[in-house]
């Protein structure tokens, strides 16, 4: 899945957890997405987002109705500036 940030055609806000700000991505193809971004505080992010989607992806294969896993960033070193979980 790849997307540009021209194709946002909302971003909504779903709420806060104890690691995480959830927000909801609307792209002008109808399409949405939930994107997962870390406190700034949580750290190591990188190791707690890959055992994440690892864990995601485990469950899932499993047959568990765990959201699908469309892209994840571990860096800051993206157009977000942070690292990301973008998923079902």
């Amino acid at each position: 899945m790849s997307c540009k940030i021209g194709e946002i055609v909302h971003f909504k806000k779903l709420g806060e957890g104890g690691l995480n700000r959830s927000f909801l991505i609307t792209l002008d193809s109808g399409f949405q997405l939930v994107a997962r971004i870390p406190y700034p505080i949580m750290i190591p992010k990188a190791y707690a987002l890959a055992s994440e989607v690892a864990t995601m992806d485990l469950l899932r294969s499993r047959g568990l109705p765990i959201p699908e896993v469309y892209a994840y960033s571990l860096t800051p070193e993206n157009d977000a500036r942070t690292e990301y979980v973008l998923m079902e």
